[in-house]
């Protein structure tokens, strides 16, 4: 096998995939009934130090940021939930930021605070600073090895 097609082949092929706005990432983990607690995920065991960074550099480039992985779970065939694979650190962070509960810490040395944030800015966060989500349909071992990859 080619090495590049070996090492493209431990990523799953994506059944779905949206952008999903920073200031709307609340409204997202519910409409993709998104569990962030699966059995196989750590605790959140970030610092506030690397939320804070992590969040401003989605503000300062979110096309930079790596795509965030979640797996559908089916009943009967429907797609009825799904958790993260990969991101819950990054989530916990923009939800902790989003809540007011830590600033973003930008590359370009900025602090920002949501409640710094005027209406354009609010829009903006909803509309232009976005991340890719994948989703895949996996069984649990298949989970496994890519959470573990």
């Amino acid at each position: 096998m080619p090495i590049l097609n070996e090492i493209q082949s431990r990523i799953p092929d994506c059944t779905y995939h949206v952008n999903i706005g920073l200031g709307g990432i609340t409204e997202a983990i519910e409409q993709y009934n998104i569990d962030l607690n699966p059995k196989y995920q750590r605790g959140h065991v970030w610092t506030e130090d690397q939320e804070s960074k992590f969040v401003g550099a989605i503000l300062e480039n979110s096309r930079a940021i790596s795509p965030f992985w979640f797996n559908w779970l089916s009943i009967d065939h429907h797609r009825s939930h799904s958790e993260v694979v990969d991101g819950k650190q990054r989530i916990k962070s923009c939800i902790r930021w989003i809540n007011g509960d830590i600033k973003a810490e930008c590359p370009c040395g900025q602090s920002v605070h949501i409640d710094q944030l005027d209406v354009t800015d609010h829009r903006n966060i909803k509309i232009n600073v976005v991340m890719d989500w994948n989703f895949v349909e996996l069984d649990d071992i298949e989970v496994m090895k890519f959470y573990l990859r």
